[in-house]
């Protein structure tokens, strides 16, 4: 029995910002954080470690809306659908391959070997 039916798309970088994934994939996230910006626990004043204070790496994550997902649908399948719909409307026109970034029609190929380590 499929409990929950929910799907994100979640990138992290050390190296890039949260407006940087933003301007390359045309989509607004619906929760983002910056490197180095305070954690919920560091707004808290929790007595923790430093890395857990702020964040280490930002972060873009995406949730499509969850009332348009089948509520009839028992594979789970229908917010990961609704996902890749919502990619797939900005993906051919948005992702610049000038900078080596893969495009749907490379297969996930196109990433240059200096660029596999980049985050």
């Amino acid at each position: 029995m499929i409990r929950y039916n929910r799907s994100s798309l979640c990138v992290y970088s050390e190296s890039r910002t949260a407006q940087e994934v933003t301007e390359v994939l045309g989509i607004e996230p619906t929760e983002s954080h910056e490197k180095g910006a305070p954690t919920r626990a560091g707004l808290a004043g929790r007595p923790l470690k430093p890395q857990y204070l702020t964040y280490q790496r930002s972060v873009w994550i995406y949730h499509p809306d969850g009332s348009s997902g089948d509520t009839d649908d028992q594979t789970g399948f229908s917010s990961l659908r609704t996902l890749v719909d919502v990619f797939a409307d900005h993906a051919p026109t948005r992702l610049p391959n000038s900078e080596g970034i893969a495009t749907p029609s490379s297969g996930g190929r196109g990433i240059p070997t200096a660029a596999r380590g980049a985050s």
